[in-house]
């Protein structure tokens, strides 16, 4: 804004700038009352960070889905890795489809994923894999646009 009043200005001949170590540097040659002037002033940049909408909601821990998995301690690792690597190959067809958290509880581990379809779907893959029981179950968490939000709790148990 300041920078193309400044170039509005009949004096101002041309104009250049530089960016190097988070500054601006605008180069101005001006000519005033016949006398030809260079002037250069720095302009400290204020760096942002910014996510998309999705890396937003990731960091912010959002999630759709509780995946419970249950399973004795020496399968836990792998299992767990199944469930990252399954939620980032869908990541790339469904947004929602990432591991929002993993906490450790007792008997496994809880994963937050933000995609009831994603988590459904990972659920059915780990019953095939290793013969699992599924529970599932729904809880009200709210109201979106006036619709009704329900979180699911899906119970992964690996004998």
């Amino acid at each position: 804004m300041m920078l193309s009043k400044l170039l509005e200005k009949p004096e101002v001949e041309s104009a250049s700038y530089r960016i190097s170590g988070g500054a601006i540097y605008v180069t101005l040659n001006m000519k005033v009352s016949g006398v030809v002037k260079i002037e250069e002033k720095e302009i400290k940049l204020n760096e942002k960070n910014i996510l998309c909408e999705y890396c937003g909601m990731k960091a912010s821990k959002y999630y759709q889905s509780t995946l419970q998995i249950r399973a004795d301690e020496n399968i836990l690792e792998k299992v767990i890795e199944d469930v990252v690597k399954h939620a980032d190959f869908m990541n790339k067809h469904d947004k929602f489809a990432f591991v929002s958290s993993i906490e450790k509880v007792r008997g496994g581990f809880d994963i937050l994923l933000g995609s009831k379809q994603a988590a459904a779907k990972i659920a059915n893959n780990l019953k095939k894999k290793y013969h699992a029981d599924i529970k599932m179950s729904s809880k009200l968490s709210g109201y979106i646009k006036g619709k009704t939000a329900y979180k699911d709790t899906i119970l992964v148990s690996i004998k």
